[in-house]
């Protein structure tokens, strides 16, 4: 199996995780930008999967934290 097949399998297998847990589990880069979410994160924030990914993860931050989490996330 191919260095890339690997990969793309193991990104399979993470995201397969992600989506089973019980819990809201988000991941977002290093930008915090959300990269993936799972089925109990749409449900406990009310978004669905693509008004979510692709998006700053301050959208979920209460409106007076939200300019203020990117220094934080930043340090």
């Amino acid at each position: 199996m191919s260095s890339g097949a690997v990969a793309v399998r193991s990104r399979a297998l993470l995201e397969a995780i992600i989506e089973s847990a019980p819990i809201a589990l988000i991941v977002s880069d290093a930008q915090g930008t959300l990269r993936l979410v799972n089925h109990a994160a749409e449900v406990l924030f009310g978004y669905a999967r693509n008004e979510l990914v692709g998006h700053p993860i301050e959208m979920l931050l209460p409106v007076a934290m939200r300019e203020r989490h990117p220094a934080v996330r930043d340090t």
